[in-house]
């Protein structure tokens, strides 16, 4: 095995623990406050992080192809 093989095997298995972590934290979140919030609220929470997330990756790809949009 490589080096760049082990290493990106690595960074898979990073990303997969991340993505189970932030998975099973939004379940528990969602748990403990379904009370307070209702289900449209927590939906609209969630696409709202993720957007704030992605803004910075897609924002200047978006500014630069604005003039051939418009």
């Amino acid at each position: 095995m490589s080096r760049s093989s082990s290493q990106s095997s690595r960074v898979a298995y990073l990303l997969l623990v991340l993505t189970m972590l932030l998975w099973s934290t939004n379940f528990v979140i969602a748990r403990a406050i379904h009370g307070q919030i209702g289900p449209f609220g927590l939906a609209f929470g969630r696409w709202a992080i993720a957007l704030l997330c992605l803004l910075p990756f897609g924002l200047p790809r978006l500014a630069r192809a604005w003039p051939g949009l418009c």
